[in-house]
């Protein structure tokens, strides 16, 4: 549900690992990682969120994904990739993320809500589908109270 603090309770996430983890914020949109900046700066968070396109990229010669240097230099110790507005991911995007965290031996966290924007189909722009992320992982719902 939206305002119920999901991305500042990631940004608390951060500050209380401190140095034993280093984290890296990714959204699907600009929009999205201006938003996700904007919340978790208050936290204490210095590093910018990225977009998915500039995040990851496919070797040429292996065809492997890997995270690129955008998200790499943020990536130490104990690696946590944030994830945010997942319902934007399909599952192309969540295979690759997946892949070029096993390069890294990372955590991943996944953000968002369901009942938000999903991704846009250019075949169908019409089709709504809920992405895989809300059937496929163990799910923490947040709530107003």
């Amino acid at each position: 549900r939206g305002g119920t603090g999901k991305t500042t309770l990631i940004g608390y996430l951060q500050k209380y690992y401190g140095n034993k983890a280093s984290f890296a914020y990714i959204a699907p949109t600009h929009a999205a990682t201006a938003e996700l900046a904007f919340a978790t700066v208050k936290t204490g968070n210095t590093n910018l969120p990225a977009t998915l396109a500039s995040s990851i990229r496919q070797n040429p010669v292996t065809k492997q994904y890997l995270f690129t240097q955008k998200v790499g230099k943020l990536l130490g110790y104990n690696p946590v990739i944030v994830l945010d507005e997942v319902s934007m991911i399909d599952n192309k995007d969540l295979n690759n993320i997946k892949e070029a965290l096993k390069d890294i031996g990372g955590k991943l966290i996944l953000m968002g809500d369901r009942k938000q924007i999903s991704k846009v189909d250019t075949r169908n722009p019409t089709f709504k589908t809920l992405s895989s992320v809300f059937t496929k992982f163990k799910i923490i719902n947040l709530s107003l109270r």
